[in-house]
């Protein structure tokens, strides 16, 4: 059975409070999630920052990237949030949507000084995934781009690009075996209004 949802069960909020709960207890999970593609090899995931830009959702990586090739012949994706300090999984499919430059660049100035020098080496040097010798030529190359004088640590290179996760289905598992069975339900935007169903998990 389907139904039509009401603002206060909007499965986006529900992610919100979800991951502001897990703050609230230290969850390591709660600022990551997984995120996959589709390249020639099969699928491809790996963890990446969960950004929160206003009431949206985003997460930024390198133009060099093969995610960032991957998106731009497959233009889906899907990303996997697991908060274990909750009890609960989402899943969301989505098209991801680039987000705008000025954004990027009042956002990039909060990342660690580390990752903002390897967005630099990406820019500079060497694309993200390329192979290299060893961590001591990483950790020269990395030394390098640190005085390299285009490399501006206030502003983002070129090839630093973002996306925001526009998902137009969400599947909620709650984890929890003190009610069981797991609670499992699917959210689908149709138009503009999200529709529910329980599935059996």
């Amino acid at each position: 059975m389907t139904v039509t949802l009401t603002v206060s069960h909007h499965p986006l909020q529900q992610l919100r409070d979800d991951r502001a709960l897990a703050r609230t207890r230290s969850d390591p999970m709660a600022n990551v999630c997984s995120f996959a593609t589709v390249s020639r090899l099969g699928a491809e995931v790996r963890t990446l920052v969960l950004r929160d830009i206003g009431d949206q959702l985003a997460v930024f990586y390198s133009a060099t990237s093969p995610k960032a090739k991957e998106l731009s012949e497959q233009a889906r994706a899907q990303a996997l949030i697991y908060l274990p300090s909750v009890g609960v999984q989402y899943r969301l499919w989505l098209r991801p949507r680039q987000v705008a430059r000025e954004l990027l660049e009042k956002h990039w100035p909060l990342r660690p000084i580390a990752a903002k020098q390897l967005d630099w080496l990406y820019n500079l040097q060497t694309p993200q995934s390329a192979p290299i010798t060893d961590r001591v030529a990483l950790r020269a190359a990395i030394t390098q781009v640190a005085s390299d004088e285009r490399a501006s640590m206030t502003t983002p290179p070129p090839a630093a690009i973002g996306c925001f996760l526009d998902p137009d289905r969400i599947e909620r598992l709650r984890l929890d075996d003190s009610d069981p069975p797991h609670d499992r339900r699917l959210y689908e935007l149709v138009g503009e209004v999200w529709r529910e169903t329980v599935l059996v998990p």
